[in-house]
């Protein structure tokens, strides 16, 4: 899936969480960790700032730090935006948020 075939299905709320996105290699093994900041989640995924760029169609994990928790799903960058400050806005749909992490993110404070 390209960009501009990328459609929301689920609502975003807008919430404030450290993240990490960790990259993998073909076998598995994580070959870099990019620490993030949310910018929205919906239940079908994520969108982030990070300050390193990733390929659309790569496959990612997600770390999410919650006050008292940390979920992590696994997803795909479907969408990337570079900003004039050098930040890009990585857009991740999840394959398997859980019910548990759903849970959290509703329950956790947002920001505007």
């Amino acid at each position: 899936m390209n960009q501009e075939e990328y459609s929301r299905a689920h609502d975003r709320v807008s919430k404030l969480l450290m993240t990490v996105v960790e990259r993998f290699d073909d076998d598995g093994v994580v070959i870099n960790s990019v620490v993030g900041q949310t910018i929205n989640v919906s239940a079908g995924g994520i969108l982030v700032n990070i300050e390193q760029s990733s390929l659309i169609g790569e496959r990612v994990s997600i770390i999410m730090a919650f006050p008292d928790d940390v979920v992590t799903v696994e997803g795909e960058v479907v969408h990337l935006q570079k900003k004039d400050d050098g930040i890009i806005q990585t857009g991740i749909r999840f394959d398997n948020l859980s019910d548990k992490g759903w849970e959290l993110l509703n329950e956790s404070p947002g920001h505007e």
